[in-house]
């Protein structure tokens, strides 16, 4: 039988990644099979919509520098701006 509840409780949170510690606003190298489990396209999609949904501006760069094959094992690296909107972008050089 089930049992009768007063409050329904919290959600219990769901997430396979350190949010906390990757929107502290310092950019990070997230390399696949270590820093995610996903192709670099999937987590690329993953960190943009976590950045919308938190309404904070993200920068990405897929990592290719010779040494490095150019498969799906390409180190992602990122930089969230906490103190910036989704919609208002990252600092752009220039």
């Amino acid at each position: 039988m089930a049992e009768l509840l007063d409050v329904l409780p919290a959600a219990a949170r769901r997430t396979r990644y350190p949010r906390d510690e990757w929107t502290d606003g310092r950019p990070r190298r997230l390399l696949a099979g270590r820093g995610f489990s996903t192709t670099v396209r999937g987590m690329h999609s993953t960190v943009q919509t976590r950045a919308k949904a938190l309404d904070i501006a993200v920068a990405m760069v897929t990592e290719h520098d010779g040494r490095r094959p150019a498969g799906p094992e390409r180190p992602l690296c990122i930089q969230f701006f906490p103190d910036r909107s989704y919609e208002a972008g990252p600092l752009r050089d220039g």
